[in-house]
């Protein structure tokens, strides 16, 4: 069939169908699987379904769905493969966007947890700072007064530690 030898990027001259040629098409990084779950799909009689890699002769990858099954001679030996394979490569790489789209959208929504919770503190300190500093300008000697300040700026100084170190252990 022509879609198959356009799905392989092979010429129908070249390629015989056999599994050599087949092998030859797969990626590097799926032979082996692939050759596994052929032989499996062999032993087994249970037809063969899988995803792997190919590699275009221009190096063009590209990701086939397979599903196919072996038919076998009289003394159950496979004579030929027959099924059906489909391009899938452009439905992966939509997946792969749309996952990493969710990823950027979640880092955001954390992003701004994140800054959310840091924020109240923040204000807090500079809150207190600031009225520690009023006081102190005003010429205003309780120095009790200025230790609730400080107290209470070390406190949410310690609240804040308590959130990054639980980002760092996330």
């Amino acid at each position: 069939d022509a879609t198959m030898f356009e799905i392989y990027g092979v010429d129908p001259a070249n390629f015989s169908g056999h599994y050599d040629d087949f092998m030859n098409c797969v990626a590097l990084e799926d032979k082996e699987r692939v050759g596994n779950e052929l032989q499996g799909s062999v032993v087994t009689h249970i037809p063969f379904n899988s995803e792997f890699r190919i590699v275009h002769p221009n190096g063009q990858v590209r990701t086939i769905t397979a599903t196919s099954l072996y038919l076998y001679d009289e003394d159950g030996k496979p004579k030929r493969l027959i099924g059906v394979n489909g391009d899938v490569t452009r439905i992966r790489q939509q997946e792969g966007r749309l996952l990493q789209s969710s990823k950027m959208s979640s880092l955001g929504e954390m992003a701004a947890g994140i800054a959310h919770e840091i924020n109240n503190p923040l204000s807090i300190i500079l809150g207190y700072a600031q009225h520690a500093n009023s006081l102190m300008s005003k010429g205003v000697s309780e120095t009790a007064a200025v230790k609730i300040c400080l107290s209470s700026i070390e406190r949410t100084v310690d609240r804040i530690s308590r959130i990054i170190n639980g980002l760092r252990s996330f």
